[in-house]
């Protein structure tokens, strides 16, 4: 119960971690391609052309802050949920082993106790007397 409790808990967590991984990558490429292009335009027009070079700039820092703007919430809450769950998980896994030992220990109250085939004969060495009343036979 555990263990699919855990597989279950778990399932989202390796996509956030990509996903936390992967955006500041893919703003990091956006930065390199915007740069690129910046780099094409002042061959093209010189450092001359302000508006030319602002548009290749521009498209820099907006692949570099969605980058971030994607990987900053999704690492916290992957750290967040990763956190709860191994917390949950833990509390769980307490409750599952209370509950075992609680079950243990209840079965082992609610079994008759073994007896001895002995216990309650009676015994005596006294002539025209029972030696076992249980078993109808006299001890060695």
């Amino acid at each position: 119960m555990v263990l699919r409790q855990r597989l279950h808990n778990e399932r989202w967590l390796p996509l956030l971690a990509v996903v936390a991984t992967a955006a500041p990558l893919m703003g990091l490429l956006g930065t390199v391609t915007g740069l690129v292009r910046t780099f094409a335009l002042i061959t093209v027009f010189g450092t001359g052309n302000a508006g030319k070079l602002a548009s290749g700039i521009s498209e820099v820092l907006v692949a570099t802050e969605l980058g971030l703007m994607v990987a900053i919430p999704t690492l916290v809450a992957h750290g967040f949920l990763s956190h709860r769950i191994q917390k949950n998980l833990s509390l769980l896994e307490r409750y599952a082993l209370d509950l075992r030992r609680l079950r243990s220990q209840t079965s082992r109250a609610c079994r008759p106790r073994k007896r001895s085939p002995y216990e309650g004969a009676v015994r005596s060495n006294r002539p025209g007397r029972a030696r076992d009343v249980r078993h109808h036979h006299a001890f060695p």
